[in-house]
């Protein structure tokens, strides 16, 4: 791929409470791509007001040297009135961007860069129309038989081969994102069946797209729920990069319910994810369970249990004595609290079979 003069990023926001995530994920980017001065975003939005766009601006107006907001009703029309079509709307940016942008960036709006994002324009596509990275549930809850709900209905085959990726983070050949008409063709093939999906543009993305993704490293979009501390699927990656580097997330993906303002989200990410939020128009935002003494235990609980299964039990963490000093030197008592765990989780198995 070569030389580009920017780096063009995209989000799609259509919900009030996604402002501070997106001011986060814009506000972690610039600080870690090692040439912020040539970063455009490119937001599409619906249902916010101009104090909104004007507060996501102001938070990375120190950095950014370019930030343009698309109203998609302006580009098409009613249909982004339809429900949960704030879903696609991100699918549109190669019929609404300017047609000199080749390549796009297109991120959620729950995501946490730590990582240069510049490298991304580096990686050759081969051919393929994205890239992106296996989502790590696949496997595990089985999101294949899942999918075939809709291959009967819409006349798709899910190939054996294929592995299913998250759409959380893609980058885009946009040229060709442009030429087969991607929203266009998923809104013809899918529209009457979209009562049938689990997670909206992602299956139909998959399913139209299958071996024509480029995997990455999951580096690039680290999705850890916590029931998957301990069910990862270390096979799912074999090849594209070594645990102990793809588990220090170069795009951290806090995906479903797992956001910061949760219990559901170790410490030391929380801590990272409000150092930058503070640095927005959003400083100070903090949910009740962050400021609840639970809430923090909690948190500092899961901190340590994911040090001991990541690094000591699947040897897949750098540095692991150093974290664990770090956590019980901060929080001493949680050696007294975690044995309490497995007595929670037999206790809870007891009753859920009596």
């Amino acid at each position: 791929m070569g030389k580009t003069s920017w780096f063009d990023v995209g989000f799609a926001i259509n919900r009030e409470q996604d402002l501070k995530w997106l001011a986060v994920a814009g506000r972690s980017l610039l600080d870690n791509c090692s040439q912020p001065d040539r970063v455009r975003f490119h937001i599409l939005w619906t249902h916010l007001s101009p104090q909104d766009l004007r507060a996501l601006e102001d938070s990375w107006s120190d950095s950014l040297s370019s930030c343009q907001f698309y109203y998609l009703p302006d580009y098409i029309g009613k249909r982004s009135n339809a429900p949960h079509y704030g879903y696609w709307f991100w699918t549109w940016f190669g019929n609404i961007l300017p047609e000199e942008i080749d390549f796009l960036l297109n991120l959620d709006c729950d995501v946490m860069v730590r990582g240069d994002i510049t490298e991304l324009w580096s990686i050759p596509l081969q051919g393929k129309i994205a890239a992106a990275v296996w989502d790590p549930c696949a496997r595990v809850y089985n999101y294949r038989d899942e999918l075939s709900v809709l291959e009967r209905a819409a006349g798709f085959e899910f190939s054996k081969d294929a592995e299913y990726f998250n759409a959380g983070v893609l980058f885009l050949d946009l040229a060709q994102w442009r030429k087969e008409r991607v929203p266009e063709t998923l809104d013809k093939l899918f529209a009457s069946h979209r009562n049938q999906t689990r997670f909206y543009d992602q299956d139909e993305l998959n399913l139209l797209l299958q071996d024509r993704v480029y995997p990455l490293s999951p580096a690039w979009n680290l999705i850890e729920p916590l029931e998957f501390y301990e069910k990862w699927d270390f096979g799912l990656y074999h090849g594209l990069d070594r645990p102990e580097r793809y588990f220090e997330a170069k795009i951290q993906h806090f995906a479903g319910p797992h956001k910061p303002s949760s219990w559901l989200v170790r410490r030391s990410l929380k801590q990272e994810f409000y150092e930058y939020l503070d640095r927005t128009q959003y400083a100070g935002s903090r949910s009740d369970n962050d400021r609840s003494l639970l809430g923090r235990i909690l948190t500092e609980l899961l901190e340590l249990h994911y040090i001991l299964t990541r690094g000591f039990q699947q040897r897949a963490l750098a540095d692991t004595g150093q974290r664990l000093r770090r956590v019980l030197s901060r929080s001493p008592y949680l050696t007294l609290l975690y044995p309490a765990i497995p007595i929670y989780r037999g206790l809870r198995k007891l009753l859920g079979k009596s």
